[in-house]
């Protein structure tokens, strides 16, 4: 499910008095150098359209490489192995255009999921919510679209899994509903606002997601921006310290020494990047304290990789509600010789899953696939690979969470500080904690350069 409501922003009435002196006029510019920090899809399509347009860009990477939380591993028979972003979605029509343009070539990865609870496996067309429950969904859905600003904002008080109990849904439907939704969301529905989990349910009665992925690999997405943007624009090993925006320009300072400056800034970075920073009065104070509060998901995955074939079903996936939430064939439609399996987990499954040693990991992904009985066989893996954005230095999460928080923070986001810009995944409104989602915050970013 993605959430495809673009809400209002109500900036002036969530922040007065001394943010307003921050949301200064925009000044008429002519071939202005523009300072993109980050390297990810976001910070990359950012440079890559402004200079299109005939700006001057410069893109300053904290890392050794490029991507953000896109990774790909390629074995050595070219399987290829999403250990990050993954999923493109049918109703992601920026990511699906600018795939066209770039000439990236898509292949299908959707599933049918399989359920296993409490030790009982459910085929795709033997499981599925309540008619009950169903019924209480479109009905909200319906009446969500209609809903006053004061309803909305009464919604962001409350849990999804609050007002999920409130409608009174019933037991064996919230445990289905929160099996399923700590996936999307990476995170136990008692963390999620209602607000934000009604609007990805309200907008999403008709689209299709969780289709595709880049056929050579979601990483030739940033690589190929990367080529079309010229190495000389871009910068690795520049790991942000401080930042002074006086005297018509913006200085960004980096470690060892590293001075870079522009006319104006755009920030890709994720929050807790950007909390790293020293902004020196760039940015208003009172933003902090909110950007301070927001939280990332969690969200591990476990690739598995065999040298013979496992091919049995590979549109099947299993939710389960074991150590491991979701199991899949990682290289699903891939002729090759390797074969993958995926074990994902989110929430607290994944700070559990990231305790356990390698052979600890094995014997439990060992013994669900034996008690699942499903489509998937265990063998003695030839190689295995890990990924926990937790511990990424920059990040720390796989993405946004969609909690009490976000909608401040993303209305803290939609404004621009002078000369300084925002764009991400986090910054954007209707579909966070995609590609999709990234993407559209740099075509919104740009959109308000150019039109400065």
């Amino acid at each position: 499910m993605e959430n495809l409501w673009d809400r209002r922003v109500f900036v002036k009435q969530m922040f007065t008095g001394s943010m307003g002196l921050w949301a200064l006029p925009y000044l008429s510019l002519k071939k202005s150098k523009v300072i993109v920090l980050g390297g990810g899809i976001s910070g990359l399509l950012t440079a890559y359209l402004l200079q299109e347009k005939g700006f001057e860009v410069q893109v300053l990477e904290a890392k050794n490489k490029l991507g953000g939380r896109i990774l790909t591993h390629k074995t050595e028979s070219s399987a290829v192995i999403e250990l990050g972003a993954e999923w493109i979605g049918r109703e992601h029509t920026s990511t699906l255009a600018l795939c066209r343009k770039l000439g990236l070539e898509m292949s299908d990865h959707a599933f049918k999921t399989s359920l296993f609870t409490k030790n009982t496996l459910q085929k795709p067309s033997e499981w599925d919510i309540s008619q009950e429950g169903i019924a209480k969904i479109q009905t909200f859905q319906n009446d969500f679209l209609s809903a006053t600003r004061e309803q909305r904002q009464a919604l962001n008080q409350i849990s999804w899994m609050e007002y999920l109990e409130s409608l009174r849904f019933s037991v064996d439907d919230l445990y289905l509903l929160s099996l399923a939704e700590k996936m999307e969301y990476g995170t136990e529905i008692y963390n999620i606002s209602a607000l934000q989990a009604m609007q990805v349910m309200a907008n999403s009665q008709n689209s299709a997601h969780d289709d595709f992925r880049i056929t050579k690999g979601n990483i030739t997405l940033p690589e190929t921006l990367a080529n079309k943007i010229g190495n000389e624009n871009i910068k690795l090993n520049q790991k942000v310290l401080g930042i002074e925006n006086k005297n018509k320009q913006v200085t960004v300072r980096c470690a060892k020494n590293q001075v870079f400056t522009g006319d104006f800034l755009v920030c890709s970075l994720p929050i807790p990047a950007i909390l790293n920073i020293k902004w020196n009065g760039a940015l208003p104070k009172n933003i902090f304290p909110i950007l301070e509060n927001s939280k990332y998901a969690s969200i591990s995955k476990s690739a598995y990789i065999f040298d013979n074939s496992i091919k049995r079903n590979d549109d099947q996936q299993v939710l389960t509600d074991c150590e491991i939430d979701l199991i899949y064939h990682a290289t699903q439609n891939q002729d090759t010789k390797n074969k993958v399996l995926m074990a994902s987990s989110s929430g607290r499954n994944s700070k559990l899953w990231d305790l356990y040693n390698e052979s600890q990991k094995q014997e439990i992904f060992k013994r669900i696939l034996q008690n699942t009985k499903s489509n998937f066989i265990w063998q003695n893996p030839s190689q295995a690979l890990h990924s926990n954005w937790n511990q990424d230095e920059f990040s720390k999460g796989a993405f946004i969470c969609q909690d009490f928080n976000f909608q401040k923070v993303n209305e803290i986001f939609s404004c621009s500080y002078n000369k300084i810009f925002f764009a991400g995944e986090h910054t954007n409104s209707i579909m966070p904690n995609t590609i999709e989602g990234a993407i559209r915050s740099s075509e919104k970013v740009v959109e308000m350069i150019t039109k400065l």
